[in-house]
């Protein structure tokens, strides 16, 4: 039976184990968790240290207790964005046995993707285009996508020479200025 007490006593932790590095990990054990009443695509942007990797933690953490809870499959993923890159260019090692085409649909079509740390990948044309397939298809498809950047829409727009990605993100998601975390 799925409950809360088993949900905040073994699922919760086993998650946290299994898809945060322990950096995250500490922060979710040492910082007051949020009131987070629903999870929506939100871009979340500011400087360095306000909390915007916890926090999107946080709301990923929320929206996996919900389909727990409510008994729901589905994938869902937190990476950040250097890491997707890595991932993806792995695919192209003579001996991978994942496609490129793989890996862009896994983060296309997942429940909840949260790409942290949008727009510290110096963007070549390859990685423009696999982001903006991404995240189009997101976008049309009207599914749940948290970022964080240090750079407001206006900045990704300038280092990504083009306004496809920033337009889609402001027209799908709710556009939060994080300010100094208080721990």
């Amino acid at each position: 039976m799925r409950t809360e007490n088993l949900w905040n006593e073994k699922v919760k932790w086993s998650i946290i184990k299994r898809e945060f590095t322990p950096r995250i990990q500490m922060d979710l054990q040492q910082i007051k968790e949020p009131l987070i009443e629903d999870v929506k695509s939100i871009y979340l942007h500011g400087a360095s240290d306000t909390g915007k990797t916890i926090y999107a933690a946080f709301l990923y953490l929320f929206y996996r207790k919900k389909m727990y809870m409510d008994a729901e499959i589905g994938q869902t993923y937190f990476i950040s964005t250097s890491e997707l890159v890595y991932e993806l260019k792995k695919s192209f090692d003579k001996d991978s046995d994942i496609s490129e085409a793989d890996i862009v649909n896994k983060y296309k079509t997942c429940r909840l993707l949260v790409l942290d740390d949008f727009g510290t990948t110096i963007p070549s044309d390859w990685i423009y285009q696999v982001l903006y397939l991404i995240i189009n298809y997101r976008y049309e498809y009207n599914l749940l996508t948290v970022f964080t950047s240090n750079l407001d829409l206006t900045e990704l727009q300038k280092l990504f020479g083009d306004d496809r990605i920033p337009s889609r993100i402001e027209r799908m998601c709710q556009i939060i200025k994080k300010n100094k975390y208080k721990k």
